[in-house]
């Protein structure tokens, strides 16, 4: 269901490690700055990229960033709530739920691209699974 307000436009980040946190934090540049370089050339050599570099406790990341392709809607992150759907009574779904309960979720920003980043080097486009993921998925919806 669509929030209320417009949707905050923001970008999500996929690090190469595990963050024990879901949601919003309050981070200052002391934590995350990530900062833009000058182009260089893609892994396959054939075009130019910009690149990112960050410092996530201690470790140096590099990044690049993945656009929407042309065509599609933007992103959307979306927030479960805490409080399930009530069933009006007496009134039985004829399929069970696994978790035996639906929770409604609202919009809480949307996105046009999405960094991925890498241990000192830039993401492998043929091997990170998310940069990947994106051309196929891609692929296989205009072969539908």
């Amino acid at each position: 269901q669509p929030s209320s307000n417009p949707s905050k436009k923001c970008t999500p980040h996929i690090l190469p490690c595990r963050v024990h946190h879901h949601g919003a934090i309050a981070a200052t540049t002391r934590h995350w700055n990530p900062r833009e370089d000058a182009l260089a050339a893609s892994p396959s050599g054939v075009s130019k990229q910009r690149t990112h570099t960050a410092y996530f406790r201690g470790r140096k990341l590099k990044g690049t960033k993945v656009d929407v392709p042309e065509g599609y809607k933007a992103g959307v992150i979306l927030r479960r709530s805490s409080e399930p759907i009530q069933e009006p009574a007496g009134e039985e779904s004829d399929e069970e739920d696994a978790a035996g309960e639906t929770y409604p979720v609202r919009e809480e920003g949307s996105f046009d691209g999405f960094m991925v980043w890498g241990h000192d080097v830039l993401p492998d486009p043929v091997e990170d699974t998310y940069i990947r993921g994106v051309d196929e998925w891609i692929g296989f919806a205009e072969a539908m």
